[in-house]
């Protein structure tokens, strides 16, 4: 009898030791997520001070929620988040490029790491889903790069891989679009949506912001998007234009209306100093400017930049010819959301009675429009 209570007795002490532990485990774990701790490695650190991490607002703007200096290619953050919330670092290359990685900044032990551009956020289970995606996406536009490339190499008419590109360009929409689709009402599918919103075509899109539900409907960026819509279906081809004033280079401020019945075709062209294809396109557009000016063509650039000097800098530099006008908002232009305008370099094309004639051209595609309508109206 004795034997028996000593022996219950010990069960009961094992019983008390085994809960005490899983208390402390539990507790360790839930004291593990009530904070985040991300620890980062750059490779190009030798160029770089500081770094900064953001909670992004829209494309254009973040706030800051802390900054810490590079020691040995190295930085911590630490910090507790209520929520999930989409963040960013940020930092400037050798004082010019600057870097933005997007992430979700949760709870947890997060790392980040920089090799040659590759940048990566992984440690939480959505980094690291999320992460996944991005790398896959990369597989597949390493893929289309490839084909391009091939296509650039062959002989005019033979070996013609247009279609095939055509097709990989459709694969990678459709994979984005199925990512953010299935995980649109989460953080996961709202920063895929911020991330890759221009390469989804607007019917799709328009399907993707209206299943949005819950706190993620009235997130700043899924509101954007709603106002972006709304442009494209009030700018399709065939309608009015929509009538709009903006302020030039010296602070006046031009009524749209008042330019298009002066020109048999108005362009209008949406670019940044700080967008590389718009600065490579223009040259090709001020040609074209050059040739059908004086038989009726007119251009009205709208600028995407947030920086008067960078503007105006980008101006002289480019020797573009033609007005210009900006609200200085970059990303969040009222102009680029009232035409529903997502990337740049963007060409519009208007008639002398105000009708749009095309609209989301580019490159070569911008070429070929302009030529054909001079060309049908000789």
């Amino acid at each position: 009898m004795k034997n028996h209570l000593i022996k219950e007795k010990n069960n009961a002490m094992k019983y008390v030791y085994i809960c005490f532990a899983l208390f402390l485990c539990c507790f360790c774990h839930s004291c593990l997520h009530r904070n985040y701790k991300i620890i980062g490695y750059i490779e190009e650190a030798e160029l770089i001070d500081t770094v900064y991490l953001k909670a992004a607002i829209d494309r254009e703007n973040g706030e800051l929620i802390d900054k810490q200096p590079l020691v040995n290619n190295r930085f911590v953050f630490t910090g507790v988040q209520d929520s999930t919330i989409i963040a960013y670092f940020e930092y400037k290359i050798d004082t010019v490029e600057t870097v933005k990685r997007y992430f979700l900044l949760q709870n947890g032990k997060i790392q980040f790491t920089s090799f040659n551009s590759n940048r990566t956020v992984l440690g939480t289970r959505q980094n690291d889903t999320l992460q996944s995606i991005i790398n896959h996406r990369s597989r597949l536009v390493g893929q289309q790069h490839k084909l391009v490339e091939k296509q650039k190499l062959s002989t005019p008419g033979v070996n013609d891989l247009h279609s095939a590109i055509k097709e990989s360009q459709d694969s990678l929409n459709r994979y984005i679009v199925r990512a953010i689709d299935t995980n649109i009402n989460t953080p996961i599918g709202l920063l895929l949506l911020f991330e890759y919103t221009k390469f989804i075509p607007s019917d799709q899109l328009a399907k993707i912001v209206n299943s949005i539900s819950g706190e993620y409907a009235t997130n700043p960026f899924v509101i954007q998007q709603k106002e972006i819509l709304n442009g494209v279906r009030n700018t399709e081809i065939g309608q009015p234009f929509v009538d709009f004033e903006l302020p030039d280079i010296n602070g006046e401020v031009i009524k749209f209306s008042d330019i298009v019945p002066t020109n048999k075709f108005t362009v209008i062209d949406f670019w940044a100093s700080w967008c590389a294809p718009c600065c490579k396109e223009t040259p090709g557009l001020i040609e074209l400017y050059e040739k059908y000016n004086n038989q009726g063509l007119g251009v009205v650039g709208i600028s995407w930049d947030r920086n008067r000097n960078n503007w105006l800098q980008g101006i002289k530099k480019l020797n573009i010819p033609w007005l210009q006008l900006s609200d200085v908002n970059g990303r969040e232009s009222a102009i680029g959301k009232l035409y529903g305008v997502r990337s740049i370099p963007s060409i519009w094309i208007i008639d002398q009675d105000g009708v749009i004639v095309d609209k989301l051209l580019r490159g070569e595609d911008a070429v070929d429009a302009i030529n054909k309508l001079f060309a049908e109206k000789r």
